[in-house]
C-alpha cells in the first residue's frame, strides 16, 4: 500500500470538494503475523486524518472515476516488510497477458481472509473487457483475469493495488474497483486506472509530497488493438449482479528507490 502524510496540503481546509474528516478510521500497516518474526514486534498503526474522493465518481453510474486518496495522522517509516511502490505514470501501457498481482484481504469462498493474499493474474485489454463483461466499463479503466476463472481479487479487496514488476520495480497500475462476481469464466474484473489520475493525484497531494511517477511502457504487442467483439455490449449496470471492490487509493509520500521525478523504465 501506498499512503501520503504530509502536514501541509494542496487544497484549503475545507468542508467541500469531497473532502471528508475520518477520525475514527484505523490504517494497520504491519499485518506480519508475530510467530513469522525472528524478533516480536508492536504492530503499527496511523489513524486515517482525512480523504479526498474524486469529484467526479459515478456521476453517470458506470462507476468511473473510482479512487480516493487517504492522508494519514503521520508518517510512515519504512522497514524490511513496509515499503513504497512507484505509482505508473500518464502514457504508460499494458499489453493484453503481461502479468499483474493483486494483494489484499478479501473474500475466500465463504469467509475473509486472515492474512493477507496475492494473485497473478494477466491483464486484459479495455477492447475484450468490454466485451466480455456484461456490464458497462468505463474509461480510465484496466482489466485483468483468467479466461477460465478460479482466481481473482473479490469483495473486501476494496482499494486494493494491481501491481506490475520489472526487476526489482513494482509500479502500482491499477485500484480493485469492480467486476461481476468473482473468478467467473470470461468476466475480468474491472481496476481503476492509476495513469489516468497522475495529475489529479499530484494536485491533492502538493510538491512537497508528490509521489514518483514511472512511465511504464513494455515492448510487448498489444493485441487488444485488434480485438473484435463479438457479441452485442450491455451499456447498463445491473447492481444485482455487480460485486464492488473498489474505494481506495493510498498514495505515498516518496519512493525511495525511484528519483522524485518522473522517469521511464527502459528494456
Amino acid at each position: 500500500m501506498l499512503c501520503f502524510s504530509s502536514v501541509r496540503t494542496a487544497v484549503p481546509a475545507s468542508p467541500d470538494r469531497g473532502r471528508n474528516r475520518c477520525g475514527s478510521w484505523v490504517l494497520a500497516l504491519d499485518r506480519e503475523p508475530q510467530y513469522q518474526r525472528e524478533i516480536p514486534q508492536p504492530l503499527l498503526w496511523r489513524h486515517v486524518w482525512e480523504t479526498r474522493c474524486h469529484p467526479e465518481y459515478n456521476t453517470t453510474g458506470k462507476m468511473e472515476n473510482d479512487i480516493c486518496l487517504l492522508r494519514l495522522s503521520a508518517p510512515v517509516h519504512f522497514m524490511p516488510h513496509i515499503q513504497p511502490m512507484c505509482l505508473a505514470a500518464q502514457g504508460s501501457t499494458f499489453p493484453s497477458g503481461f502479468s499483474s498481482w493483486v494483494a489484499g484481504w478479501g473474500v475466500m469462498d465463504e469467509d475473509v481472509a486472515d492474512t493477507l493474499q496475492e494473485v497473478e493474474l494477466p491483464i486484459v485489454g479495455l477492447n475484450e473487457c468490454r466485451c466480455l463483461n456484461e456490464i458497462s466499463i468505463p474509461d480510465k479503466t484496466i482489466c485483468a483475469g483468467f479466461k477460465e476463472g478460479g482466481r481473482d481479487s473479490c469483495s473486501g479487496d476494496s482499494g486494493g493495488p494491481l501491481i506490475v514488476q520489472l526487476n526489482s520495480i513494482w509500479v502500482q497500475v491499477g485500484v480493485v474497483s469492480f467486476g461481476q462476481g468473482c473468478a467467473h469464466a470470461n468476466l475480468p474484473g474491472a481496476y481503476a486506472l492509476v495513469p489516468e489520475y497522475q495529475k489529479w493525484i499530484s494536485l491533492m497531494v502538493g510538491s512537497s509530497s508528490e509521489p514518483s511517477f514511472v512511465l511504464f511502457a513494455p515492448p510487448d504487442r498489444d493485441y487488444d488493438e485488434e480485438y473484435v467483439c463479438q457479441k452485442k455490449m450491455t451499456t447498463t449496470l445491473d447492481d444485482d449482479s455487480l460485486s464492488l471492490h473498489s474505494l481506495i487509493l493510498i498514495v505515498h509520500v516518496t519512493c525511495q528507490s525511484c528519483p522524485l521525478e518522473s522517469w521511464e523504465i527502459h528494456w
